[in-house]
């Protein structure tokens, strides 16, 4: 009896919200979208409800330049901002409809992220949303989000922006064919630089125009000057690199190869057919208005260590014991104690 007149309570309790949700006058766009929720909950979005918001909805709508399921949706996704992999299926489950019902809603859901609002992380295994802080940032001064990029002015801006671009790529944000899409774009944009001239000259398609900018930013932002399959397929989604690419490559059949701009990398005088860099004339023609350090460049036939590209290495067991014991020999102070035995060993006139 108890129970009962607990959960008689607990809905009288949500009824009153629900009913000074709908009679609520908003003054922001974040308070209409706090009766759109309180509104949506296990409203199945149907007609009803969007009367009973309408109220907040078309405060939302005309603040925001967006339709009214697009506020909606919004709303959803913006009251679940401390999530950063938002799932459709937890709006469905909220709103008490089908997963189904909001995928049909997916050209909304698409506008909305055209807009920036939510971005979106697709995988192999799943789809899922977030809301970025510079949105709340505009939501929370009643504005509306307008993502603004600055203009691409010179090849340094160029790579600077294709690394966020892989930023984006390494998060699931970006597709392969929005990647070379936007690649593209950026490269009309300095179409007069002497990067994007010698570029267009080789007369590539927009798939090696795509690898070989890749290969370029992994040589002018990390110095890399052996770069792997396990490099390039990060440009791919899912990290599948297609076969045609792998088999140009170890045939030396790619355009990039035929136009002399890569080559395979040499370990003790042997042709790595899995490793390439860019070749000197790719440095020299290409990246001559960018300020680069080559990477192992030889002075007097000696490569000085500060060149070299930092590779991660990976050890088992065994030989992460062995180098940490190493490190710890040759650590100032052990080093020291090593000098001071050795002196008493060899008697007071003894040098190290």
């Amino acid at each position: 009896m108890r129970e009962l007149d607990l959960h008689k309570a607990n809905t009288a309790d949500t009824s009153k919200q629900k009913n000074d949700a709908k009679n609520a006058k908003p003054k922001s766009v974040l308070e209409a979208f706090e009766y759109i929720v309180e509104l949506a909950e296990d409203s199945n979005l149907d007609k009803e409800f969007i009367e009973k918001a309408s109220t907040h909805i078309k405060y939302a709508v005309r603040k925001l330049k967006l339709t009214a399921m697009q506020v909606v949706l919004l709303a959803m996704f913006v009251d679940r901002s401390e999530d950063s992999r938002i799932m459709i299926s937890e709006i469905a489950k909220y709103a008490g409809c089908r997963t189904t019902k909001i995928l049909r809603l997916s050209d909304d859901i698409d506008i909305l992220e055209s807009k920036h609002y939510p971005r979106a992380s697709r995988c192999r295994k799943s789809l899922s949303y977030r809301v970025p802080g510079a949105v709340l940032k505009s939501l929370r001064k009643n504005q509306p989000y307008i993502h603004e990029e600055e203009p691409v002015a010179d090849t340094q801006t160029f790579f600077d922006r294709f690394d966020k671009l892989m930023n984006e790529k390494e998060d699931d944000e970006l597709t392969h064919d929005s990647l070379i899409e936007q690649t593209m774009d950026m490269l009309v944009e300095i179409k007069d630089t002497k990067f994007a001239t010698e570029l267009r000259r080789c007369g590539f398609g927009d798939e090696d125009t795509l690898l070989f900018v890749f290969m370029a930013h992994l040589f002018v932002e990390n110095n890399d000057d052996n770069i792997g399959f396990h490099d390039i397929d990060d440009i791919f989604d899912d990290n599948e690199i297609p076969s045609w690419v792998k088999r140009e490559f170890r045939t030396r059949e790619s355009e990039l190869f035929e136009k002399e701009l890569i080559e395979n990398v040499n370990e003790d005088g042997m042709a790595r057919s899995d490793a390439f860099k860019l070749t000197d004339k790719a440095k020299e023609e290409l990246l001559c208005e960018l300020n680069i350090n080559e990477v192992g460049k030889s002075v007097n036939g000696l490569i000085k260590a500060e060149t070299l590209a930092e590779k991660n290495l990976i050890y088992n067991t065994s030989e992460c014991n062995q180098i940490t014991e190493l490190s710890s020999i040759l650590s100032e102070n052990r080093f020291n104690e090593v000098q001071n035995r050795l002196r008493s060993v060899g008697g007071k006139g003894a040098r190290v």
